[in-house]
């Protein structure tokens, strides 16, 4: 769920007013033993052009062990307007532990034992295009941002 703001967050590097103003789990449904889908919910004002997010994914790490992989769909961002985005995500639990156990292990951590890698490609209607990466974020950073 964080993914999508992160990525977000780093185009406003290079388009430094696009903002995200909001962010929200919308739902988290279980798909299986070890996997789950979710919906989050941005509010991004974008006075830029249009972009598209593709191909996203993440990484969260605990103890910097590999956690719970995050796959993010396409999101088209509409320019210069602020408006809701529902994102779907899919996340695979990795390691010991099925679903249910995802959530009562992250509330008993500390934010401090979890980062998060990111990697995504960002197009611009103008045919641009820019790979983003960004590695072992803390999560508390990325909690901030909202």
């Amino acid at each position: 769920m964080l993914l999508a703001a992160a990525l977000l967050c780093g185009c406003a590097s290079s388009y430094k007013n696009i903002k995200v103003t909001d962010c929200k789990l919308h739902s988290v449904t279980p798909t299986g033993l070890r996997s789950l889908d979710a919906i989050l919910v941005l509010t991004v004002d974008n006075p830029a052009s249009d972009l598209i997010i593709r191909d996203a994914q993440g990484m969260v790490k605990r103890n910097g062990e590999n956690f719970l992989r995050i796959n993010a769909s396409d999101i088209f961002v509409e320019g210069k307007c602020t408006k809701d985005y529902k994102v779907p995500l899919g996340g695979e639990l990795l390691g010991e532990g099925g679903v249910l156990s995802l959530f009562s292990s992250m509330t008993g951590s500390a934010q401090s034992d979890y980062t998060v890698d990111i990697v995504a490609l960002i197009s611009l209607k103008s045919g641009l295009k820019h790979n983003f990466e960004f590695k072992d974020v803390p999560m508390e950073d990325l909690l901030k941002l909202f």
